[in-house]
């Protein structure tokens, strides 16, 4: 069975992500029950995404044994776009992004986090848009809109190496994205 480590404890979270070919599944394992609780996030997190999505699809199967915790999760066939392309570069796929999570988050009386959306954590499939990585999670008393917040200035931001502005066009591209979530009254 051919297993590809993509990530091993990305940014301190101690969290192991293997692609499994054979069965097309992306795991995500750890050891550290510290973390378990992003492991929790992530299934509630799609829970809550297929109830609320229009295309249903298969997903996932959480496992916690006595040393560690693992969640398999199906993957989507699609692209995932360089997040830290610029903003001139990639706009209209922020744009689907933000028509999806609208579509998904429509009811803003019931508002949720992702809680680390940004173009990294999004596969562009034939039907649009599928948001992944949910270990951020969260259901509770939130700014509905506040991953579009996250996504727009990260969108303007990382693709930014130390030291470096935004040129006029990126910035032109924001301000027209802002005043488009001003629009949605966020």
């Amino acid at each position: 069975m051919m297993k590809t480590l993509i990530s091993q404890g990305n940014r301190g979270n101690k969290i192991s992500i293997i692609y499994i070919e054979q069965h097309g599944l992306i795991r995500k394992i750890t050891s550290d029950k510290t973390k378990y609780k992003y492991i929790y996030n992530e299934y509630k997190g799609l829970n809550w995404y297929q109830e609320h999505s229009k295309e249903k699809f298969e997903l996932y199967e959480i496992n916690e044994f006595n040393d560690f915790i693992c969640l398999d999760i199906k993957m989507h066939d699609g692209k995932n776009i360089f997040y830290r392309a610029p903003l001139r570069i990639t706009k209209n796929y922020i744009l689907k992004v933000i028509e999806h999570y609208i579509e998904i988050m429509s009811d803003r009386s019931q508002a949720v986090m992702h809680g680390d959306l940004t173009l990294s954590n999004v596969i562009f499939t034939e039907c649009g848009p599928k948001l992944i990585d949910w270990e951020h999670f969260s259901e509770g008393d939130f700014y509905w809109g506040l991953d579009l917040i996250y996504l727009v200035l990260s969108s303007i931001i990382l693709p930014l190496k130390k030291n470096q502005y935004p040129n006029k066009k990126d910035i032109s591209i924001f301000q027209n994205i802002w005043e488009y979530l001003i629009d949605l009254e966020i």
